[in-house]
């Protein structure tokens, strides 16, 4: 959980190569969290690491229906639809 915060960060402030990096690590170490968290850490993956945003999509759409009260799902498909 920790990795997929500081790819957000990095994100966040554009620094897309230490995003990815800590995408991977995430992704990685994904079999060790809840379903939730591993909902996000996929999200992640494939935003900032594959750049596989329809991926991504479906995976959020995925998450906000399992979910759809968990606020992160709404801010990773705004990442998605922002890229798109």
């Amino acid at each position: 959980m920790a990795y997929e915060r500081m790819a957000i960060a990095y994100f966040n402030r554009n620094e897309i190569g230490r995003a990815a990096e800590y995408g991977r690590k995430a992704y990685a170490l994904r079999d060790k969290v809840s379903e939730r968290e591993r909902l996000g850490i996929d999200s992640i993956y494939y935003i900032f690491v594959t750049g596989e945003l329809e991926k991504g999509a479906e995976n959020g759409e995925l998450w906000q229906q399992t979910y759809p009260r968990d606020d992160q799902v709404y801010a990773s498909l705004g990442m998605v639809f922002a890229t798109l």
